[in-house]
């Protein structure tokens, strides 16, 4: 599918001058939205993202996720630091 979404991306976004971040995010919030109950969760949502195609952190808040070494860094960033259950940390 991702594939798929690209191509409609490029062919008919791109073309409009929308950037691939702000495409992602406006269809993750359309996802969201289309699944959420009566479908009636809006999310705030505002133009302007722009795109990089480097993905090396430039600012310290980059490094704000924990690091992919196991469980402790989730259970001290997402459980204890930002107060979600392991259900919610395990769905991020």
């Amino acid at each position: 599918y991702s594939q798929r979404i690209s191509n409609f991306y490029e062919s008919t976004y791109e073309p409009l001058g929308v950037s691939k971040a702000d495409f992602w995010v406006a269809i993750a919030n359309g996802a969201i939205k289309a699944t959420s109950i009566n479908q009636t969760l809006d999310l705030p949502f505002q133009w302007g993202r722009p795109d990089n195609e480097n993905c090396t952190p430039v600012t310290a808040n980059s490094h704000r996720l924990p690091a992919s070494t196991g469980c402790d860094q989730v259970e001290e960033t997402f459980i204890s630091r930002m107060g979600l259950n392991w259900r919610d940390a395990v769905a991020l």
